[in-house]
């Protein structure tokens, strides 16, 4: 039979070994998910800071189209999908809920493939593809 305390201790301690086996994000999912989460907290000089030079114009763009809304990310989980040329690919799923004077719309982020480059010594959200 199986003491109480060892089944409590297992469950608490599971999820605790299974994120330690995840490991930390890698640098371009880190640019991603940064740019990301700058873009739903509206935060134009977060998103041009995580931003390559080419895609800065872009985000200003990016940023100013949700001036009316309200952003919310919601389940965001982003990996590297592999490289493109010197870009790594990012695919990311969640979504990012809008809230338009109460009427809410869902993106599904799972459709984008995030472009990151290295620029300056540090990896980059450059767009997609």
């Amino acid at each position: 039979m199986i003491r109480p305390y060892v089944a409590i201790l297992a469950v608490v301690l599971t999820p605790v070994f299974f994120s330690a086996c995840s490991g930390p994000e890698s640098a371009p999912v880190q640019a991603v998910r940064s740019y990301l989460e700058a873009l739903a907290a509206k935060d134009l000089e977060g998103m041009v800071s995580v931003s390559c030079a080419e895609w800065e114009a872009s985000a200003r763009m990016e940023v100013e189209s949700f001036a009316a809304v309200t952003p919310e990310l919601v389940n965001l989980e982003c990996e590297t999908a592999g490289m493109d040329d010197q870009a790594s690919l990012v695919t990311c799923t969640g979504q990012l809920k809008l809230d338009y004077d109460g009427e809410i719309q869902e993106l599904e982020l799972s459709g984008q493939v995030y472009r990151a480059i290295q620029e300056g010594g540090e990896w980059r959200m450059c767009g997609y593809k």
